[in-house]
């Protein structure tokens, strides 16, 4: 009960002086909450609303605590759906959710198996990190009779509360569903997520991959309903039977299936295809890292040798943190002078190449170290990258700069990446998209990751043409119409 925090709400409202009103709002006659009035799953659909409006008014995610129950039918359909042995007497299966919540999961899977088989035993395991959602599952449970013992409070994440039962046999289920909360950092559970994955591998949780962070929000239109006229709302009943024609075409297993919708603005329905059968290499890529060579011209101009100001390291050698105040001071004159020096080196360098344009690195290295030698400057490795960023500048018609093995140097700002389905090779790809505009580019392996999307617009969209111009124009037209009259009306 502690979990509820009666306790501390009671004392927040009576404190701005609310609790009277809320008690009245409640106790008076327009208000009747007993259970011949609203059962409990209509109660839950209030507690979802609640939620899902304190969520928006606080600009959390509602998804973190809930779940619409069409959506968990139209999941539970799909997971049970294709069982056989769900309508066997005395069946007995359990069920978990790593992320409970208030339990809506657990209670329309419950359902569905006892509405199939009332003399089926479903036994439920949940956990939820959220004490507020953890208190109420359990209490649901405990009204329905259930074990409420198998509803436990933790992170699923850090602390699987379903390791080991008391025997220390490793717990299994026959499902387990859930939708966790989608957006939500995990950056707390990374450290321990990782060590598990590390240690344990597949004799862990994580064996197959850990989830990114974070995890990533769902796409679409949130508001968008799905409709299901078996959820007991009077408002419900009219709504066309998406769940149950979802669970139709995924039990069915059709390649190619289609169903008739309504165009746009009441256009003629159409065909359109609602099912298409995938390898799960369908859904794959290699991410490929495409990379193309560094080229860098140079000019000790006095422009250039300006932008030596703008260089960290330049700036640093005329600064000091010692304490003593003669001891900064001298250093920092000493870095002036070194800074002098090397723009005096620079000076003579654009001198002694006759105020050139250098397209070449090496060239231009091989007489900056000449004169460097001979000035008897010594430049550190600090400096002298300072002074090929100040005065080097990106040209296409640079030569290429390269390492000392001879290899080209990439560019880190024409770097770019590339999506290549698994099924097609990398460098028929590579040849075929990437060479015939950037003939100098070349693939980085070491970088080639391996990623799944699914793409459902690439595989279900069907293009459908504006309306001609003509008619629009005559929109357009109507309205300019409907303007003037008004304004003449205004204005009379």
């Amino acid at each position: 009960m502690e979990r509820f925090k009666f306790d501390q709400e009671i004392a927040i409202m009576a404190d701005k002086n609310l609790l009277y009103e809320v008690v009245k709002a409640f106790t008076g006659p327009n208000i009747d909450l007993s259970p011949k009035k609203v059962d409990n799953t209509q109660m839950g659909y209030v507690f979802e609303e609640l939620i899902r409006i304190g969520a928006e008014q606080s600009n959390e995610e509602a998804g973190e605590h809930f779940t619409p129950r069409e959506v968990i039918r139209l999941m539970v359909n799909l997971l049970l759906d294709p069982e056989q042995d769900l309508a066997k007497s005395n069946v007995v299966k359990t069920i978990y959710d790593p992320a409970c919540g208030t339990g809506g999961m657990l209670s329309v899977a419950e359902n569905y198996i006892k509405q199939l088989n009332s003399k089926a035993d479903p036994h439920l395991f949940g956990q939820d990190l959220n004490d507020g959602a953890w208190a109420v599952c359990k209490a649901d449970m405990l009204i329905k009779g259930e074990d409420a013992d198998n509803i436990r409070r933790g992170d699923s994440f850090t602390k699987d509360e379903f390791d080991r039962d008391s025997s220390g046999n490793k717990y299994t289920f026959d499902y387990m569903l859930a939708n966790p909360p989608f957006g939500v950092t995990w950056k707390q559970q990374e450290k321990a997520i990782k060590k598990e994955a590390d240690s344990l591998g597949y004799e862990g949780r994580f064996g197959a991959g850990r989830l990114r962070v974070p995890m990533k929000k769902s796409l679409g239109n949130k508001r968008r309903k799905i409709g299901d006229p078996k959820t007991g709302r009077p408002d419900d009943k009219n709504d066309p039977d998406h769940v149950g024609d979802l669970t139709r075409i995924f039990g069915g297993f059709k390649d190619g299936e289609t169903r008739k919708f309504e165009g746009r603005d009441g256009s003629p329905s159409r065909p359109l295809t609602v099912s298409k059968v995938f390898d799960n290499e369908d859904f794959g890529f290699h991410k490929i890292t495409v990379e193309r060579p560094l080229r860098l011209n140079f000019l000790a101009s006095p422009e250039r040798i300006a932008l030596l100001d703008e260089q960290s390291a330049f700036k640093s050698l005329a600064t000091s943190i010692k304490k003593n105040e003669e001891t900064r001071l001298k250093e920092i004159a000493l870095g002036k002078a070194r800074q002098q020096e090397i723009r005096d080196l620079l000076k003579a360098l654009h001198k002694a190449l006759g105020g050139k344009l250098c397209k070449d690195r090496k060239i231009f290295l091989t007489e900056l170290k000449k004169l460097d030698r001979a000035r008897d400057v010594r430049l550190a490795p600090a400096e002298l990258k300072a002074v090929l960023s100040a005065i080097g500048e990106r040209a296409e018609s640079a030569e290429i700069c390269r390492n000392k093995d001879g290899e080209p140097e990439p560019d880190s700002d024409l770097r770019d990446t590339e999506s290549v389905p698994l099924k097609e090779s990398i460098e028929e790809y590579f040849k075929r998209e990437v060479l015939p505009h950037v003939p100098d580019a070349w693939i980085d392996h070491s970088k080639t990751k391996v990623g799944y999307e699914i793409p459902l617009n690439r595989h279900f969209y069907l293009y459908e043409p504006p309306r001609p111009l003509e008619i629009i124009e005559g929109e357009i037209k109507d309205l300019e119409k409907e303007i003037m009259q008004m304004l003449k009306e205004v204005t009379a």
